[in-house]
């Protein structure tokens, strides 16, 4: 199936990091990692070409045909981290990079 989709991804940087560059797609509530931004896009790619593939596992939710803007997409990013530090987003106040809005073209 062809698709052309923007998807919103939430970026972090640990310079500290192996593996400095962080994304968070929250279609799809998953996450990878790239040296730099280059290979971080390339990731971001074949991940959403796995999700987009795996239709019993990955389903865009309901939330995702509506609107939002940059700011809710870092809340849900935000609160993505949160939830995996048990309830510290420090990491994620401190790493925070920005929010791509990533075109999908398959």
């Amino acid at each position: 199936m062809n698709y052309n989709l923007t998807f919103p991804v939430v970026v972090l940087k640990d310079e500290s990091d192996s593996v400095p560059y962080m994304a968070y797609i929250p279609y799809f509530d998953v996450m990878t990692q790239g040296y730099d931004q280059q290979e971080l896009q390339m990731m971001i790619k074949d991940l959403l070409n796995l999700c987009l593939e795996d239709k019993e596992s990955y389903k865009i939710p309901d939330w995702a045909y509506h609107y939002f803007n940059a700011d809710d997409v870092k809340e849900r990013g935000r609160k993505y981290f949160e939830e995996l530090d048990d309830g510290d987003d420090t990491y994620f106040q401190k790493h925070f990079y920005t929010v791509w809005w990533f075109d999908f073209n398959r």
